[in-house]
């Protein structure tokens, strides 16, 4: 082969690979099998799954539906597929919070789903040459980083987690192809079979669109063909993913997100891939929101400095490109598995932050990749105890991470401790405070939330709401008057537009201010025309505002 790196699959006695297989089973089900008795959250969950009408009960017209319609600004029909099949068997009887579904069977889906990465991944390295042991310990470190637990311990992080292992199973496929070429018997079957897979993996999560430069990178640098057999199939790839990306674009709706301009996007990118690099090497203090938005990282200046990190990376994986090519893949497939998400083009989620856990999910087998190479070709003693020691820790950091997924009080806590300016946490956690009855620290996350960001409407909103409910009227009116006017001014986020209204009308009318009532209840009934409580409540309003000329 051309590759220095990567020589015919190593021949080893049979019951050493069950052995790996089993151990890498046990392992992954031990950092990660704990997830299954989680709950629901209601981060995006209610809206995915255990509040959908669409899976209560789930039916032939669900799948209809989400084969023809995006949802949530994703078209991703594979995923709903797969989850109006979970819902078919998790029906139970509605608990206090109106949830119908079993959440274990949901949450044990995503392990499985996870469990059959890993072990994808294993079988990808032992196909470049890895031996056992440098193989298991790459499929684990993509298996058991705590990186890892956003996409599996969260019901909705299914998407993440079923593209990222119909992505692997096409990258397997495709290895197994550019193998078989190599040694003369070209398996088109297989490379079929990958493309099935990667469009599988991209209607699953269109992010897995930039698969074609993961497979490139292996394809040249970790098989080591040639330049003229690798780009065909690359370059077949792209084309079909560009139907499905022109989906994505037409689906994901983040005007909510404003980038900078186009020429400062490269420091955004750099600074999300500085990010991702110290989680990858220090995964410590993670959190669902980081609030690395790119407002928020110009302002700090962090990215006209962190670029320094990934780009020395970059020159490094260059300039070693000739004796050490298995790494400079390592880094490309890194890079591909979140480069939809680096901020080149705006995402929904970036509105509160570019950088997330779960969009690493794929891209953690590029370190996968580095690690087993490192393994295989210095096969010393002293190293493999070490990699052992470092493994062990991320277990137990694992599970660590995903006990602060058990519910959202948990996680919502965790979440504001390691960014307390994370209103988006904080009216989170204020919610389930409220779900659990207890309006006293719903309140005061409120206010919480309202401190760490002033100019986002639902924080006003939520704070109203909660205050109403504690007698706070005057307070309560302040509020809700505060969110409708930030919602004037910005009428891509008037995400509680018509309960503000209707909340504030009613607050006006228990001060018997039945005037300046009326507008806002105006407002509200024209969104909800059907509403015949609002309508008549706007009724008794006009009536008692006429026999009532003065305001005060």
């Amino acid at each position: 082969m051309s590759s220095p790196d990567v020589q015919p699959l190593t021949s080893e006695p049979r019951w050493h690979e069950r052995s790996a297989v089993l151990l890498l089973i046990a392992i992954t089900l031990l950092a990660m099998g704990w997830l299954c008795a989680n709950d629901f959250t209601w981060w995006d969950d209610q809206g995915t799954v255990h509040q959908n009408p669409w899976l209560l009960p789930p039916t032939f017209g669900t799948l209809v539906h989400y084969w023809l319609m995006p949802a949530y600004s994703l078209y991703i029909p594979v995923t709903y597929t797969v989850w109006a099949g979970v819902a078919f068997f998790a029906q139970m009887p509605k608990d206090q919070h109106g949830i119908a579904l079993n959440p274990w069977l949901f949450h044990s889906t995503n392990v499985l789903f996870h469990l059959l990465s890993v072990l994808v991944a294993y079988r990808i390295l032992r196909l470049l040459n890895a031996d056992i042991f440098a193989a298991v310990c790459g499929a684990l470190l993509f298996g058991v980083h705590p990186v890892q637990v956003e996409a599996v311990a969260w019901v909705s992080g299914l998407k993440d987690v079923l593209s990222g292992f119909l992505a692997l199973v096409a990258l397997w496929q495709y290895v197994s192809f550019s193998l078989s070429d190599i040694q003369g018997r070209a398996s088109f079957t297989r490379y079929l079979l990958a493309t099935a897979a990667f469009v599988l993996g991209m209607l699953a999560k269109p992010s897995a669109m930039a698969l074609p430069l993961a497979a490139l990178a292996i394809d040249r640098w970790a098989i080591g063909r040639d330049w003229r057999r690798v780009l065909p199939a690359a370059i077949g790839w792209a084309i079909i993913a560009l139907p499905i990306a022109g989906i994505a674009r037409w689906a994901q709706e983040a005007s909510n997100t404003q980038l900078p301009a186009v020429w400062l996007r490269p420091l955004i990118v750099f600074d999300s891939l500085a990010f991702y690099l110290e989680k990858l090497v220090w995964p410590m203090h993670l959190a669902v929101d980081y609030g690395r938005n790119p407002t928020t990282v110009l302002a700090h200046g962090w990215c006209y400095w962190d670029w320094i990190l990934p780009v020395g990376a970059a020159i490094l994986l260059l300039a070693g490109a000739r004796t050490r090519p298995v790494l400079l893949a390592a880094g490309m497939i890194f890079i591909a598995g979140c480069l939809p998400v680096l901020g080149f083009t705006p995402a929904l989620f970036q509105f509160f932050s570019t950088t997330t856990d779960h969009y690493l999910y794929l891209s953690m087998f590029g370190p996968a990749l580095a690690l087993a190479w490192l393994l295989s070709v210095h096969p010393w003693l002293p190293l493999r105890f070490c990699t052992a020691a470092i493994l062990i820790v991320l277990i137990a950091l694992t599970i660590r991470q995903g006990a602060y997924w058990q519910n959202d009080i948990t996680l919502f806590a965790h979440d504001t401790q390691v960014n307390p300016n994370s209103y988006v946490g904080f009216i989170n956690l204020g919610g389930a405070y409220q779900r659990m009855d207890d309006p006293r620290r719903a309140l005061a996350a409120f206010r919480e939330a309202v401190r760490a960001n002033p100019e986002y409407a639902l924080c006003w909103s939520d704070l109203a709401a909660s205050l109403s409910g504690a007698g706070e009227i005057d307070e309560a009116i302040a509020s809700a008057q505060r969110s409708i006017d930030l919602q004037i001014r910005n009428p891509n986020l008037r995400l509680s537009w018509s309960q503000d209204n209707r909340l504030l009308g009613h607050l006006l009318l228990e001060k018997d201010k039945f005037a300046q009532a009326i507008p806002y209840l105006q407002t509200a009934s024209d969104l909800d025309s059907d509403n015949r409580q609002l309508a008549n409540e706007l009724s008794d309003a006009k009536k008692r505002a006429a026999t009532q000329p003065t305001q005060k």
